[in-house]
């Protein structure tokens, strides 16, 4: 055999253990893996020593490579057997030591092998616990502990390694604690005296410490007075455990842990812990006198009285380094770490750290989690699995933390006791909730904690850039980003932390070539000015006080030197930044001098630089304008961390923008605007420069904006003007970009469609031909942008980390449909000069159904109208409009072949007398009996006879059955003189067989049984009627076959266990003895006939709309003039469907007369049943009852818009037959006033537990309840009642984006290298399921105010969904939330960026889950940044409104979490949670706008 066919063979063997490893065949798999190393391991022998054996140095090092896999494959297998058999089993110790073994083979293989190390070391972690003597563990740990060291440095984020780690340092602690007590038992005297009594003693002779022995300890010297010197460097800190001794059952006791001779103690418990050894119990009684102290210590000790007896546990005692030599700082460093350096000041650190006060009891810890608990409830513990947050060490890191972090290399642990606490940062974390939720645990301010500890683990050191000769130097992009950086310190007010960073950026400079530091020279310009102006800050008040020491006088005077080098400097390069710094300096030195020099210097800067460049060059820590963004900075989460240090500055990273502005929007004050605005072009220089090329949208930001000259956008920019988002709500918007190989189109819209947002239709980009002939195809040639999309739009980030984009060919348009509402109160202006009127929120009128009646609160920041509420203008509820008729409540009757179900039987005579009038039916008169017969149906029937008189039976003791035949019709009119009659002709539906045949493949290809309910032939007639009902409606059926499939009856007489079964495909056909005609039906989806006849006015045209009650249902239209009949899809424009003609489709009818008599025009036509395509109106004979239309006349013959409309409802009825009726319940329909124009719906609600609409009944899902949102709000709809008054004037305003963008670069031509951008397609779902929105209502009804929706809600019980806390209703404790969640599951994706959608007045939270292991982990956090109010000075901070930070993902990215690759269906979870304490909220929104890839980070590897 050659070594070539030896090294495929050892190969192949490789490759069999993987697959019965795979399939947990584990001796299978080793039996394999010792296969492939005989055949490749005699190769791994060097070829020039061993040359009989004919291989070559390439198959030597292919042989070390196989040998390497396969030995650390075999370690695992031997690792998990090893594992799976019991500890008392011989064979245990022996396959565990092979495994170990394998693992070195590996090794000197190759000693950087990661995974030889890791299972190295596992394999012999658990050798250590087995029977070793305490010698020989130790030892063993020792070198798992070296592996998995090794492990780590290699692979910092191997978070398995890490546990494993954990795990060996406890077990190696406690097999020392073992050593030092067999040590202690062998000299140990307290054994002699546990049989002898305890006598008490007097500890100073004077009565007032007093000891009773309980139990004995250790009895092992360990106090050293040193420790009690208070200047020593070396304290001891004791562990006890305090009680009060008094009689009934046992008090729990305290434990808490106190420095030795701390003043803070009391002096008793200090004298008793010196009289005992560690493990002694023994009672004292003291004197008031010896427990006098009063600290955050002994507060928690049991309460002092004149005489006390406390029982005192002496655990342990562990000695500290005081930093300080003052008890203030004690360190213990448990680990160093490993690594080259320690975190130094600007350093990166990765770190978890916990706080627990001096009773051990937790404060607050890095590891905060909220986890799902047993009823969908919230619990936050402790994760260690999560990622630890990073922090700059002197910056960002909180001043214990980073003590500590400077004492430590990567991977060390370490503890900090503090007497007093600094307080806490506001994001410990990055996660405010978590912060808050430590105070509250802390039970006081934070201010308060005392005798507290620190521990620190450092997972992860990134030593901070140290100038130009560092590998990680970019040039000026690295200088750019340190000035940023430090600009941003200041605004923080960090400005130690900022003066630190810009004095790098002036010292990196001076190391650059002349050519570099010339490009850059403006930014030390910038920076020197900065550093300049804080040191003289600094220095003015200690120069101007008249009582400071020397040492801060001299420092003070250092600060002027300084800033006078900078000065000097400046004012020799001639920057206009040297004016402005040296009259500061003047101001500083001369107070008299101040106020003129300063006003002339600071004019002549002005005028000499520029009003937007003055401010970027003298206050850079004062404003957000520093940052390239238009709308400044933002903030981004990643996980469950909040802020996390992403850079959000596109410019710094060194990306290119345009700007767009759509068409101008003009409203009245309540007004809706909510409609397409066309297609716009691109600025004709990125048209120019990606023609035939990839753009790559890095990102974009919006704004909404008051342009000067009006209604010329883009014309002069800098004037823009932007409108506060409590002038015009940005409820939400939809934006595309299309190039030459796309275009857009509109299309109806699936009910629940969530990409349509409520309305009837949607637009769609699709590919044009010339799509397909391009290089590569899988380039897209549009893109949606519709994250974050709401009011919380302009300061949400909308952006992804680097290597990921939005990608476009060739881009020429970008369109956008935008739903504004206009909130501005009129009395304070509308215009840009009135920017500054009003600038706390004044609210306008509202309609008395906003904000569920409850009336505007007088301290509110949001309109009311803005959630949509329903008014008495269209869709008001009757509790507050009693007589406006914008909402219809009735009870909906309908007609059916079969007997009503269960729960839908009319309750008496006079419904259902009444009930019929309401079908449509067209009857020349009513005849109404109430009986009881036996062959007539129970409850409501009806009867129409030839001469079109209508029978109306009640009937009380019935048992008959409904009747249907195949031929059945009805008639009705409208109030505008429109006529349809109907007849449906079901007959050639199915070709029948006669009696005695079936299909052979009516088993194999069966979809669906219908069984016979008795053994007579109309039981076998009802069980195939039923079957073809199904079939008829069911894509991919064939047709019915009879089948007697159950033993022991086989093909014969008709018996009760025959069926007929729905089949895809018959087969042959084979005889029986058969039973009906029709044992084989097969469907003609051709067959049956539907025949209309449609009169109206013979002068113009008319039209009748299937199946809907508005324009907005896009409904199938027939259209009728002198010409004849046109076929259409109406109402297509979305939200302007009132006045849209729609698209005239492929004529289906064939029309057989078009006559006029006496001004009336009548047409005769008939077509097939299913309509020719999906817009064609599909007549079902089976379901199809009852039909609703919408009517309407023109003004002439040419169609266009209605003079005059109407609806109209007929049912379909056969001349004898008898039809049930039914009642199936109140129903709403929505109208404008008066009760026209009305529109009924039931939303697609997901039913629990995938989602909980359905079970909170919330009043969205259906006409009936629904109070307020998108049904209510169309385009150019006024949001009040209608005996507001209409405002004339008009807000004018254009939308303006920002769109980011870098070249997209591909790979190289021979299919190697990475591209620059990988394309982010969008990923949707709504935790509202596909109810497109959802209501939160307030938390309970009030007297007198019941909640609309839930209009018989019971008091003082909390509405669905809503839990509270404290004393509700009333109590000022009262705190209520009202939570919503959706399961669903998602397959092979990897998110990058996750927005949650929210609207402003009380969104709390989002969360999005994963549920791969069977406990939910959380993916994403959203927390909502409110506005504080600070307008106009920050144009962006109205009072009240949201910022919603998105998740970031990314694998190269540390600021950001790694990605999570998501498998094929993948269980995922949404919690919405919403403040609903006193106030409810319409149209509420909850959907997660994402975006990812379907690929993984990286490929995966086995094993």
């Amino acid at each position: 055999m050659t070594p070539l066919e030896q090294l495929e063979r050892s190969l192949l063997w490789k490759v069999e253990g993987n697959d019965f490893f795979k399939r947990g065949e584990l001796f299978k798999a080793a039996d394999c893996y010792y296969h492939a190393i005989v055949f490749a391991r005699d190769l791994t022998k060097n070829p020039q020593h061993y040359p009989e054996m004919k291989h070559t140095s390439q198959e030597m090092t292919k042989a070390k490579e196989l040998c390497e896999s396969v030995f650390t494959n075999l370690a695992l297998v031997q690792l998990k057997y090893g594992c799976s058999l019991s500890p008392e089993n011989s064979e245990r110790c022996k396959v565990l030591e092979e495994g170990a073994k394998s693992a070195s083979q590996a090794l000197k293989l190759n000693a950087k092998n990661v995974k030889a190390l890791y299972r190295r070391a596992a394999t012999n972690a658990v050798l250590a616990k087995t029977n070793k003597t305490n010698s020989e563990a130790q030892e063993m740990c020792a070198e798992v502990k070296a592996d998995l060291m090794k492990v780590i440095e290699a692979e910092p984020q191997n978070k398995e390694a890490r546990a494993e780690l954990k795990a060996v340092q406890e077990h190696l602690k406690q097999l020392k604690r073992e050593e030092r007590e067999g040590e202690k038992r062998e000299f140990s005297f307290a054994s002699t005296l546990s049989g002898m009594g305890f006598k008490e003693k007097d500890l100073l002779g004077d009565g007032s410490v007093r000891k009773q022995q309980v139990s004995t300890g250790d009895g092992g010297k360990w106090l050293n007075e040193d420790w009690l010197q208070w200047t020593s460097r070396t304290k001891c800190v004791i562990h006890v455990a305090v009680s009060s001794v008094q009689e009934g059952p046992p008090v729990t006791p305290v434990s808490l842990s106190f420095i030795l001779g701390d003043p803070d103690m009391h002096e008793g418990i200090n004298l008793a812990v010196k009289s005992m050894t560690k493990g002694e119990v023994a009672n004292f009684t003291f004197a008031r006198q010896r427990l006098a102290a009063d600290s955050g210590l002994t507060r928690l000790l049991p309460k002092v009285e004149e005489s006390c007896q406390w029982q005192i546990e002496f655990q342990k005692f562990v000695t500290w380094e005081d930093l300080d030599r003052n008890g203030e700082r004690l360190r213990k460093i448990h680990e160093e770490g490993y690594g080259a350096c320690l975190a130094e000041d600007l350093s990166e650190v990765f770190v978890h750290w916990r706080l627990t006060g001096p009773d051990n009891k937790l404060v607050h810890s890095t590891r905060y989690t909220v986890r799902m608990a047993d009823g969908q409830d919230m619990k936050q513990v402790e994760d260690e699995d999560k990622v630890a947050p990073s922090f700059i060490v002197g910056e960002s890191a909180w001043s214990p933390v980073a003590t500590l972090c400077r004492s430590l290399k990567q991977g060390g642990v370490a503890e900090l006791r503090l007497k007093d606490v600094p307080e806490l940062p506001q994001d410990p974390n990055n996660d405010d909730v978590s912060a808050k939720l430590s105070m509250m645990m802390n039970r006081g301010s934070t201010a308060k904690l005392s005798h507290c500890t620190v521990k620190v683990e450092l997972e992860r050191v990134v030593p901070a850039v140290t100038g130009p000769e560092d590998s990680r130097w970019q040039g000026a992009e690295t200088l750019l980003q340190e000035r940023f950086h430090a600009e941003h310190l200041l605004e923080q007010g960090y400005e130690q932390a900022a003066l630190a960073r810009l004095r790098r950026v002036v010292g990196w400079a001076q190391q650059l070539p002349a050519t570099e530091a010339t490009s850059v020279q403006e930014d030390v310009a910038l920076a020197r000015t900065a550093i300049g102006w804080a040191c003289a800050c600094r220095a003015a008040p200690i120069l101007d006080s008249g009582s400071v020491s020397s040492d801060v006088l001299k420092a003070a005077r250092k600060d002027m030197d300084e800033a006078e080098e900078h000065c000097s400097w400046l004012e020799s390069h001639s920057h206009a930044g040297a004016r402005l710094l040296r009259a500061k300096i003047l101001v500083v030195n001369d107070d008299d001098f101040a106020n003129l020099v300063l006003a002339q210097s600071a004019v002549r800067v002005q005028q000499s630089i520029g009003t937007m460049h003055w401010a970027l060059v003298f206050l850079p820590w004062l404003c957000a304008a520093s940052s390239g963004n238009m709308n400044g900075k933002y903030s981004v989460a990643s996980g469950d961390r909040q802020d996390v240090k992403f850079n959000d500055d596109y410019a710094s990273k060194g990306h290119e923008f345009f700007d767009v502005w759509a068409p101008e929007i003009a409203t009245h004050y309540g007004e809706v605007f909510w409609t397409d605005q066309g297609n716009q072009p691109l600025p004709p220089e990125i048209v120019k420069r990606f023609q035939g090329k990839v753009i790559a949208i890095t990102g974009y930001e919006m704004d909404q904006v008051m342009v000067d000259p009006v209604g010329h956008p883009g014309v002069n920019p800098k004037k823009d003007v932007s409108v506060p988002i409590n002038w015009a709500y940005n409820h939400h918007y939809m934006a595309f970009m299309t190039g030459v190989h796309s275009e857009l189109r509109r299309v109806a819209a699936a009910p629940g469609d969530p990409m349509a947002h409520g309305a009837a239709t949607k637009w769609i980009a699709i590919d044009k031909p010339s799509a397909a002939q391009r290089k590569d195809t899988s380039i897209p040639t549009s893109q949606f942008f519709s994250e974050g999309n709401g009011g919380e739009s302009r300061k949400s980030f909308h952006g992804y980390p680097d290597g990921y984009a939005q990608l476009i060919e060739s881009p020429n348009m970008w369109h956008i449909t935008p739903m504004q509402i206009d909130t501005r109160n009129r009395d304070c202006g509308v215009s840009p000069a009135d920017i500054n009127n009003c600038t706390k929120f004044v609210p306008g009128p509202e309609p008395k159904q906003a904000r569920y009646g409850l009336g505007t609160p007088a301290d509110t920041n949001y309109s009311g109208i803005l959630e949509c509420p329903c008014n008495s203008r269209y869709g008001g509820d009757p509790m507050f409009y009693p007589e406006a008729q914008t909402k219809l409540i009735e009870h909906k009757y309908t007609l059916g072949s079969n007997v009503c179900k269960r729960g839908e039987g009319v309750s008496s005579a006079a419904s259902c007398f009444a009930g019929v009038q309401t079908l449509g039916i067209n009857a020349s008169h009513f005849i109404n009996k109430s009986v009881s017969k036996q062959q007539l149906p129970p409850g409501c029937s009806m009867t129409r006879l030839a001469n079109d008189t209508v029978v109306v039976y009640f009937n009380s003791g019935g048992k008959g059955n409904c009747s249907s035949s195949s031929k059945r019709s009805g008639e009705g009119s409208s109030k505008v003189g429109v006529n349809v009659a109907i007849e449906l002709d079901s007959s050639g539906m199915f070709k029948m067989s006669p009696a005695g045949q079936y299909c052979s493949e009516n088993r194999a290809s069966k979809i669906t049984s219908f069984e016979m309910k008795s053994s007579t032939l109309q039981a076998a007639r009802e069980a195939r009627d039923q079957c073809q009902e199904f079939c008829w409606k069911t894509s991919g059926c064939w047709g019915c076959s009879v089948d007697c499939e159950k033993v022991p009856y086989a093909y014969g007489a008709p018996i009760q266990a025959c069926q007929w079964n729905a089949i895809s495909s018959c087969g042959k056909v084979e005889s029986w003895t058969g039973s009906i005609e029709g044992d084989i039906s097969e469907k003609q989806p051709q067959g049956g006939k539907a025949t209309i006849t449609m009169s109206g006015p013979a002068d113009s045209w008319f039209g009748a709309g299937f199946n809907a009650s508005a324009m907005a249902d896009s409904p199938y239209t027939l259209v009728v003039n002198q010409d004849g009949v046109t076929e259409r899809k109406i109402g297509t424009c979305g939200s302007e469907a009132e006045h849209c003609p729609g698209i005239q489709l492929p004529s289906s009818v064939t029309v057989l007369s078009n006559s006029v008599v006496g001004g009336v025009r009548t047409v005769v036509m008939t077509r097939a049943l299913v309509g020719l395509s999906k817009d064609h109106y599909s007549f079902n004979p089976f379901s199809d009852e009852t039909i609703i239309f919408i009517t309407a006349v023109g003004s002439s013959q040419t169609f266009a818009y209605h003079r005059a409309h109407g609806p109209l409802q007929l049912a379909l009825t056969t001349v004898g037959s008898v039809s049930c009726v039914c009642d199936a319940g109140l129903t709403g329909r929505l109208c404008e006033a008066g009760g026209v124009n009305c529109h009924e719906f039931v939303k697609d609600c997901v039913a629990s537990p995938a989602g909980d609409l359905l079970s909170q009944m919330n009043p969205t899902c259906n006409a009936r309840q629904y109070s307020g949102g998108l049904n209510c709000c169309h385009h150019k709809r006024i949001m009040l009642d209608a005996d507001q008054e209409i405002r004339p004037e008009l807000l004018r305003y254009h939308m303006k984006f920002r769109f980011w963008f870098q070249e997209y670069q591909q790979k190289e031509v021979n299919g190697y290298g990475k591209a620059s951008h990988a394309n982010l397609p969008r990923i949707y779902y709504q935790t509202e399921a596909h109810a497109g929105e959802y209501d939160i209502p307030p938390a309970f009804a009030k007297p007198g105010h019941p909640v609309v929706g839930y209009p018989d809600w019971p008091l003082n019980k909390p509405t669905p969904g809503t839990t509270c806390t404290g004393n509700c209703p009333d109590g000022p404790d009262c705190e209520c939330v009202h939570t919503i969640t959706f399961h669903w599951t998602v397959s092979n994706i990897r998110l990058i960026y996750a927005g949650g959608h929210c609207h402003a007045p009380s969104c709390i939270s989002i969360d999005l889950y994963h549920n791969l292991t069977g406990t939910p982990q959380l993916l994403c956090r959203q927390l909502p940044k409110y506005g504080q109010g600070n307008f106009p000075k920050d144009k962006f901070d109205e009072a009240g409104y949201v910022a919603l930070p998105p998740c970031l993902w990314s694998d190269e990215d540390p600021s950001l979490d790694n990605s999570v690759w998501l498998p094929k269906n993948t269980p995922m979870i949404s919690v919405k949670k919403n403040k609903n304490t006193h106030l409810g909220h319409f149209g509420e929104m909850a959907s997660w706008q994402m975006r990812g890839v379907n690929f993984p980070a990286e490929p995966p590897t086995f094993i």
